[in-house]
């Protein structure tokens, strides 16, 4: 049976909390307000509902934080700035919304990322500089977006990627310099002579 609202009020006092699974249901809002002491949690999934607005703000203290899954629902943004000091921060997937425009910036500080997943919104363009630090990416997947350029010259450095999704229409751009590069993870070797070098 699928809910369409949820008043998560009754957690606040579960200092333990590790998990929050709401995946699948028919929710439209959500207030993660009473998550603020739940230090502890390591995954929010809210995937497949139908989120138009999802405000982080109230988590901004769950450094401790593993995975976000906001796929599959209706969001048009979201701002990650609450995420600024997420150092265990893994997973973040935000896959089948209706994403317009995304600041990556607050990234910067989360060096364990392994997973971006923004395939199947409506970016049109997306800075990747701010993952120049992430150098533990394994997936970067952006089919599915109206991109007519990307410039991937901040993955260069990400050894342990194994998947680099970009739709084929879309002109894929890096730094001239790079191109002397000893060795390139391999999604990036493959599509070496398909990069227009800048």
């Amino acid at each position: 049976m699928k809910i369409n609202s949820v008043n998560l009020s009754p957690l606040t006092s579960l200092k333990e909390l590790e998990t929050i699974n709401l995946k699948s249901n028919d929710l439209t809002e959500i207030d993660l307000t009473p998550l603020e002491e739940c230090r502890k949690l390591k995954m929010i999934i809210l995937a497949d509902n139908h989120l138009g607005t999802v405000n982080l703000s109230p988590i901004a203290r769950c450094q401790n934080l593993e995975a976000l899954d906001l796929s599959q629902n209706e969001l048009q943004t979201i701002d990650l700035s609450p995420l600024r000091e997420f150092r265990r921060l893994t997973w973040l997937y935000l896959s089948g919304n209706k994403i317009l425009h995304l600041d990556l910036t607050p990234l910067e500080r989360c060096t364990r990322l392994q997973y971006v997943v923004l395939s199947d919104n409506n970016i049109s363009r997306v800075n990747l500089s701010p993952l120049k630090t992430c150098k533990n990416l394994r997936y970067v997947l952006l089919e599915g977006n109206p991109m007519s350029m990307v410039d991937i010259s901040s993955l260069f450095n990400a050894m342990q990627l194994e998947h680099l999704v970009i739709g084929d229409s879309t002109v894929v751009t890096a730094e001239a310099k790079l191109r002397h590069h000893d060795y390139f993870p391999r999604p990036i070797e493959e599509r070496l002579d398909s990069i227009t070098w800048v």
